[in-house]
């Protein structure tokens, strides 16, 4: 009879490099980095939700500010539009 002392070892072995080559395909392949990539489409669509959210004290979309520095329009978390007036109580004249 043969003897089967080291097989469980070149078994498991050889089950970590499938494992290491098959990681290694994945995470060099040009899809994955361009998911998970410093410009990934992902990522960038989170940073303006976070920044939108951080800017507005809303959650929600991102707007146009993010995209155009240019981009001038009422500020969400300030200015209601359903009222056409702001969020905030300010006195009516300067007397209040």
């Amino acid at each position: 009879m043969k003897k089967s002392q080291g097989q469980s070892l070149v078994e498991y072995m050889m089950l970590l490099s499938v494992l290491l080559i098959m990681g290694f395909s994945i995470f060099n392949s040009k899809k994955f980095k361009e998911m998970t990539g410093a410009n990934s489409e992902v990522f960038n669509n989170y940073k303006r939700f976070i920044e939108y959210t951080y800017m507005h004290g809303l959650s929600g979309a991102s707007d146009g500010a993010n995209i155009n520095p240019d981009y001038v329009r009422n500020h969400d978390t300030y200015w209601n539009n359903e009222k056409n007036s702001t969020h905030f109580f300010v006195p009516q004249s300067a007397q209040d």
